[in-house]
């Protein structure tokens, strides 16, 4: 079922609607739903760290698209920037330029910040991914789009980032500021070079950790979006985390499945600094 498909049904808005009524504080919303997803889950954490485990044959890692029209990632320099400078350079940039983002920069900032770094067997996988940012169980439940404004050498338009084919996949072409504005409300997403939208894959860990993984799959979309900003920083890019989204607007705008949700966006750009 596609996110453009699915609602939220009359009992579904009941429940909601009498849990704001009985709590009326924010915090006891979120204690509420913390405690929803620790429900049913084994509280013996030893159980998480079993070497028993075997991902489903249902369970895929890597998401395709159009493989004919894929766009292979371009060479870079190695980033050279030492962790003092960068930790202290890193910050949030709002303005950009009407430069265009290279292509040899884009590649570096998917490569580094969310490339696979080896292959080795792990879990019932002969060929396991590890890829440059943590995650839970090393389950890799983050996937990463691209909306194009202005890069050399791409059109405008919706790509998908396939690391394991070291790639973009077109997804459809189009200017999409407008739509930009719209689902975010912020000028600065349509006059970035790009904008890197971050979703949640919970079919990759919910066999595992159950309903906690929504809360694990958030800390590594994170962690993802943390790696992206400081390879930004290295390149001589700016970059902002947004996480003020209309969720529902992007699942829509990109046709995601249900068990698929977004959850941040990158913003990426030239700037005067």
């Amino acid at each position: 079922m596609l996110a453009a498909e699915k609602s939220i049904t009359r009992t579904d808005h009941e429940l909601i609607d009498q849990v704001r009524r009985t709590m009326g504080d924010p915090i006891d919303r979120i204690l509420f739903v913390d405690n929803l997803l620790k429900y049913g889950a084994e509280e013996n954490f030893g159980f998480f760290l079993s070497s028993k485990w075997r991902i489903p044959s249902s369970v895929t890692f890597e998401k395709r698209y159009t493989a004919e029209q894929e766009i292979p990632l371009s060479s870079f320099e190695p980033c050279n920037t030492s962790l003092h400078e960068l930790m202290f350079a890193r910050k949030s940039a709002r303005e950009y330029t009407k430069d265009p983002v290279s292509m040899a920069a884009l590649s570096a900032l998917l490569t580094y910040g969310y490339g696979i770094r080896k292959i080795a067997p792990s879990y019932n996988h002969p060929r396991f991914s590890f890829r440059t940012a943590p995650s839970a169980g090393g389950l890799q439940g983050t996937e990463l789009y691209l909306i194009v404004n202005r890069v050399g050498g791409l059109k405008q338009g919706l790509y998908h980032f396939n690391a394991h084919r070291n790639s973009i996949e077109p997804v459809f072409e189009g200017i999409l500021q407008g739509k930009l504005r719209k689902l975010c409300a912020q000028e600065m997403v349509a006059e970035a070079g790009a904008v890197l939208l971050l979703t949640m894959m919970m079919q990759r860990g919910i066999w595992k950790y159950l309903s906690r993984y929504y809360k694990f799959a958030l800390v590594d979309a994170g962690c993802v979006v943390e790696n992206l900003h400081l390879v930004a920083t290295a390149l001589g890019l700016g970059s902002c985390i947004v996480a003020a989204l209309d969720q529902d607007g992007f699942a829509n705008l990109l046709q995601l499945e249900r068990h698929e949700i977004p959850v941040l966006l990158l913003t990426v750009g030239m700037t005067d600094t």
